[in-house]
C-alpha cells in the first residue's frame, strides 16, 4: 500500500481494510518472490510473509511483516424490534428508532426487544424491557463498537396505559362540560360538536345523541 517496509516491521491500516498491494524489489533482478498473506485480512494481527528465492532455486528467505488491522468504530443500529401483545391480545412487532414512542396496554409488564447493529463485531446493552410500571418507561438500547470506545444509545418510550375510562378533556361546542351538566342551547340548534379526550391513550369512544336534537325537551 506504498509503505516501505522491512522485515519484522508491524504496519496498522484502518478497519475493514480486506487486503493490502504488496511490491517487491530483490537486489538480484533474477531472483524471485511469493507473497502470502496479503487477502483475507481479519481484525488484529495479519502476518504477511514474502518468500524470495535466488537464482540458483535453492537458496530461499523469508521476510515477514505484521499488518494490524483496525477494529470497526461502528455503533450505528441496523434495527431494533419491539414485540408485545395489544388490547386484543394480538402480538404485534415494531421496528423503533431514537424518539419513537409505544402505547401499550395496561398491565403490560415486560416487551420482547431484538437489536441488530450495522457492524456484527460491535455488542449492545438492553435496559428498560421488563418490570413495566404506568406511564412512560424508558427502552435503552446501548450499541458499543468493536473497537471498545464509540457507542451510540437509542432511547424509546414504553408507555403503559392506565387502564381506566375517565377523560382529560370534554367539551360540547368548543365549551368544557362534566357528567351530569345542562348545556344551554341556542333555538333551532339541530346538532353539537363533542371533543373527548381520554386519560388512557388506548381507551376509545362512542357519541349518541349528539345529533337530531329536539326543541325544549333534555336531549342526552
Amino acid at each position: 500500500d506504498g509503505v516501505d517496509v522491512a522485515d519484522g516491521d508491524v504496519v496498522d491500516v484502518v478497519a475493514f481494510t480486506e487486503s493490502v498491494a504488496v511490491a517487491v524489489t530483490t537486489t538480484d533482478p533474477n531472483a524471485t518472490f511469493v507473497v502470502d498473506g496479503d487477502s483475507n485480512l481479519v481484525v488484529g494481527e495479519n502476518t504477511l510473509t514474502m518468500t524470495v528465492t535466488a537464482a540458483d532455486e535453492t537458496t530461499t528467505m523469508d521476510y515477514t511483516v505484521t499488518v494490524v488491522v483496525a477494529p470497526s468504530n461502528d455503533a450505528t443500529l441496523d434495527e431494533a424490534l419491539v414485540t408485545f401483545v395489544d388490547e386484543a391480545g394480538v402480538t404485534q412487532t415494531v421496528q423503533v428508532v431514537d424518539g419513537d414512542e409505544i402505547y401499550l396496554p395496561s398491565n403490560t409488564q415486560s416487551v420482547d426487544v431484538a437489536v441488530t447493529p450495522s457492524d456484527s463485531e460491535a455488542t449492545f446493552e438492553i435496559e428498560g424491557g421488563s418490570d413495566l410500571a404506568v406511564g412512560s418507561n424508558d427502552l435503552i438500547i446501548t450499541i458499543t463498537a468493536a473497537d471498545g470506545e464509540v457507542q451510540e444509545v437509542t432511547t424509546v418510550a414504553l408507555i403503559v396505559a392506565v387502564g381506566d375510562v375517565t377523560t382529560s378533556s370534554f367539551t360540547v361546542n368548543g365549551g368544557e362540560v362534566e357528567d351530569g351538566m345542562v348545556v344551554d342551547l341556542e333555538p333551532g340548534t339541530e346538532f353539537v360538536e363533542v371533543v373527548v379526550e381520554t386519560t388512557d391513550p388506548l381507551a376509545s369512544t362512542s357519541l349518541e345523541g349528539d345529533t337530531g336534537l329536539v326543541f325544549g325537551t333534555p336531549n342526552h
